[in-house]
């Protein structure tokens, strides 16, 4: 099942940062939902069901978890769509002297980055 899982994901990847440039692996999933049940990467229980068997009826979704601490980006990362060293050094600017500023054209997203990047320091 995580097999399965983590190839989906490696797939999606691949169409979404061809060139890798967000530095996002099988390794940035903490878990995943697949109809009603969670699973943690590579966890020693063994389900009750075949992967499919949980996909009946109405719970037809796979839901992926990226990690989301402040050692791993990578969920930061995933929503942002920039590079995760990238995110790194605004983060520690952004730390070290309270203001960052990002000067760019118009519809590039930085309002939105920003928000995101209060938000994940303000669960910090």
């Amino acid at each position: 099942m995580d097999g399965i899982v983590c190839y989906c994901f490696k797939r999606y990847l691949n169409k979404i940062d061809p060139n890798n440039s967000l530095c996002l692996n099988k390794y940035s999933i903490e878990k995943y939902f697949i109809g009603d049940i969670v699973r943690k990467l590579n966890d020693t229980k063994v389900p009750d069901l075949l992967p499919f068997g949980y996909l009946v009826g109405d719970n037809c979704k796979v839901r992926i978890v990226l990690k989301d601490d402040y050692e791993n980006l990578d969920s930061l990362t995933f929503e942002t769509l920039t590079p995760k060293y990238l995110l790194e050094d605004y983060l520690s600017i952004l730390e070290k002297n309270r203001l960052v500023a990002i000067n760019s054209s118009q519809k590039f997203g930085k309002t939105y980055l920003m928000r995101k990047m209060a938000q994940f320091l303000s669960k910090k």
